[in-house]
């Protein structure tokens, strides 16, 4: 059996709490770039105590026009993440929260570091709606009998939780996580590679389609939910929370 190549690890170090905003979203864009080029599998960690705090409640655009299209390209990175034709490995070091479990839970495989922070969807806590790939990422990996509790709750959970909500396939401990990744990386790469791009688009396609079809649709509802009185208020209040810990 030929061997695989060595993974290429994308890890984000972006602020201190690795909040997704068009900087972080377009350097995340360029490693998957290379490694489709190299053929090589990828591995997406964190930093610190934060995998990804989610979506960057502060620093986002405050006009609709901009903010539509950071949403646009959020939602066509997931899509490309969750059919992408290399082996993709999760190694959640910490929070992983909102877009932040998004960007996990798209990969194919992910690993979790034992410990105390938290993983979840909270985008109905916030006041607004999934964006179109986001929403398929998940339905496609959360158990039917927990989409109550993760979807419509918007519940965080520590990492043992999160394999059961389907966030997680295993948990390493902390000193152990990137060689974990890096051999789960390694022996999903040395499969026949047509054959495992071809089953993971005969199994997320029909998802990736039902986004990409959704999407625009989507992107103007999730704008109506975010610039809502209600969802700035959370934000608000979320953001005053943060500056008083």
């Amino acid at each position: 059996m030929p061997s695989a190549p060595p993974a290429l690890v994308a890890a984000m170090r972006h602020g201190p709490a690795n909040a997704l905003d068009p900087v972080l979203v377009a350097e995340l864009g360029a490693s998957l770039d290379e490694a489709e080029a190299s053929g090589r599998p990828l591995i997406l960690t964190g930093n610190d105590r934060f995998f990804s705090a989610g979506l960057d409640l502060a620093g986002l655009p405050d006009d609709r026009g901009e903010m539509g299209a950071f949403v646009d390209a959020f939602d066509e990175f997931v899509r490309r993440l969750f059919l992408f034709p290399c082996p993709t490995v999760a190694a959640v070091n910490g929070h992983a929260v909102a877009g932040g479990a998004i960007l996990a839970t798209a990969c194919d495989f992910r690993i979790g570091a034992t410990g105390a922070y938290r993983i979840g969807v909270s985008e109905v806590q916030l006041g607004v709606i999934f964006p179109a790939a986001a929403f398929e990422v998940l339905r496609a990996a959360i158990p039917p009998e927990r989409t109550a509790e993760v979807l419509l709750r918007g519940r965080l959970t520590g990492p043992e939780d999160a394999l059961a909500n389907g966030f997680l396939h295993e948990l390493a401990e902390p000193e152990a996580l990137a060689a974990r990744a890096a051999e789960r990386a390694e022996e999903l790469g040395a499969l026949p590679r047509e054959a495992y791009t071809h089953t993971k688009r005969e199994l997320r396609g029909g998802s990736a389609e039902r986004a990409l079809s959704q999407a625009a649709g989507k992107r103007e509802r999730f704008l109506d939910t975010w610039f809502s009185e209600e969802s700035k208020a959370r934000r608000a209040a979320i953001l005053r929370s943060r500056k008083s810990r």
